[in-house]
């Protein structure tokens, strides 16, 4: 792997919560390390239906 190429700073991040004052579960991420990567997009697509539109876009993240 040639490393000059992992040119984003990629954050790994855990979901967690907590019950506030009234019992309910407050959501919250915690970023569990920061690594570099790469990312290569392979390909993508929209759609439009019931007023919507939605996009899709496939690809590889690399990690080190």
């Amino acid at each position: 792997m040639n490393i000059g190429s992992l040119d984003r700073r990629v954050q790994i991040q855990r979901l967690g919560g907590d019950r506030n004052a009234l019992g309910e579960i407050e959501s919250s991420w915690s970023t569990i390390t920061t690594v570099w990567g790469r990312i290569e997009l392979s390909g993508g697509s929209e759609a439009v239906g019931d007023q919507l539109v939605s996009s899709k876009v496939t690809g590889t993240l690399t990690i080190r």
